[in-house]
């Protein structure tokens, strides 16, 4: 039996050109792939003991069902399935019932309190994990190469190890450093791409326009949190490239990228995405709703009808690049982040960060829920910035968000309260009493 390296090998090999050249596919070639995939999926995903049983439950299990259906509208006869779901179902979710030593895994980092771990295949985990990435930032201008940095969460011992980190090709970086610290590494480096959470290239942005030594790049990548208009403008401000915005889940991989004319394309070609309404059915286009996600090639842990937790919408428009790929519209947060106040209603964080994102001089920011009817934002104000003044201006814009009777408070900070894998939660609510909890990790 061949080593699950050597696999992984053969099939980066194998899958690199027609991987590569997916991204290309006019609509009616993309839309045949990806059902295709889809078919095979569902006649595979019987050999996993939770799929099975979904499948019996949407009357797809008796011989022929699947060749006589119409996909993918047949997928909606499946009810989506959650993380906890998944954790519950333990091993009936792997294929065959059991872990196998050739596989791949990936663990989500818990920031919403599941952390959560994923088996993959070695071809899917060839591309998903490098071929997807690999074309997606080719087609935003990157080539093989470039000199790499990425803001990572590892400790500094773990830095430098990698085959690609002793070649010079790439640098990881701990998070954990100090900015300054991590501005000169930047520096002193000169990478062409640089990739990182968007609140890690804050704070490094803040250590430039103190002391530390300044920072540039060509292409910066963004992910793993939700990524505001302020900073995004930041962000851009201080390094001097171009900022793409990469969407995905540790589970799912990369979902959506963002391309030199703004638009996110979704890798429709590996995976299917629904948005669903509160009623549970398939929201029209340009309708915000819940981010369910069928990943069409892996054939270890299947996941059919996930639920990120995310929200987001789809669009119908087709993008100036003239890629044929589905349009992804802005994520505008977890269904996780929603606060639920103390006349049970709900409020979506995003109507809080876009009450705040006008504000002139909030270089960072944190809403915590303390209580149903009591919000506290960190506050960390960009240098020369009045700080009071600036309180008072967030107080105000709050207020006018918020349903009268919920309180604001503010405090002023030189850094905000990092959560698993160092990310920062922008909007950060109590736990819901009555709803079900659809958190997901990045």
């Amino acid at each position: 039996m061949i080593s699950r390296h050597a696999a992984l090998a053969y099939w980066l090999a194998r899958d690199s050109r027609a991987t590569a050249h997916a991204l290309d596919l006019d609509a009616a070639s993309l839309r045949a792939l990806s059902t295709q995939r889809l078919r095979t999926l569902l006649v595979d995903a019987q050999r996993s003991p939770l799929n099975a049983a979904r499948m019996r439950d949407a009357g797809l299990s008796r011989p022929g069902a699947l060749r006589e259906v119409e996909l993918p509208l047949a997928l909606q006869t499946f009810a989506p399935v959650s993380k906890q779901e998944l954790r519950s179902a333990g091993s009936a979710a792997l294929r065959d019932g059991r872990i196998s030593a050739s596989w791949f895994s990936s663990r989500s980092s818990g920031s919403s309190g599941e952390p959560f771990r994923v088996y993959y295949n070695a071809r899917a985990w060839a591309m998903l994990k490098y071929l997807v990435k690999m074309r997606a930032r080719r087609a935003m201008g990157m080539r093989l190469l470039d000199r790499v940095a990425i803001l990572d969460a590892i400790e500094p011992g773990d830095e430098g190890h990698s085959l690609l980190e002793r070649a010079g090709r790439l640098r990881r970086i701990s998070v954990f450093r100090p900015p300054a610290e991590i501005a000169a590494m930047l520096a002193a480096y000169a990478p062409v791409e640089i990739y990182a959470l968007p609140s890690a290239l804050l704070e490094v942005a803040r250590a430039c326009d103190a002391d530390a030594p300044r920072v540039r790049a060509q292409r910066i990548f963004t992910s793993g949190e939700l990524l505001t208009g302020t900073a995004r403008q930041a962000i851009a401000a201080a390094f001097g490239g171009t900022l793409s915005d990469i969407y995905g889940t540790s589970e799912t991989k990369e979902i959506a990228w963002e391309c030199t004319a703004g638009s996110r394309h979704v890798n429709a070609d590996v995976v299917h995405v629904e948005i669903l309404g509160d009623d549970g059915a398939c929201a029209p286009a340009g309708v915000e709703g819940e981010i369910v996600v069928t990943v069409l090639v892996n054939r270890a842990m299947p996941l059919i009808r996930y639920r990120t937790g995310d929200r987001g919408s789809l669009l119908t428009t087709r993008c100036e690049c003239g890629r044929a790929s589905p349009l992804l519209g802005v994520v505008s947060g977890r269904e996780a982040d929603v606060l639920e106040l103390s006349d049970g209603s709900t409020l979506s964080p995003y109507l809080l960060t876009m009450a705040l994102e006008p504000i002139t001089g909030l270089a960072q920011y944190q809403l915590v829920q303390v209580e149903r009817d009591l919000v506290r934002v960190s506050v960390v104000a960009e240098r020369g910035r009045d700080g009071a003044a600036l309180e008072r201006e967030i107080v105000a814009a709050l207020r006018r968000a918020l349903p009268a009777g919920v309180r604001v408070e503010t405090a002023l900070v030189d850094r905000l309260t990092h959560g698993a894998r160092a990310k920062v939660r922008v909007v950060q609510p109590l736990p819901r009493s009555g709803a079900r909890e659809l958190a997901t990790a990045r």
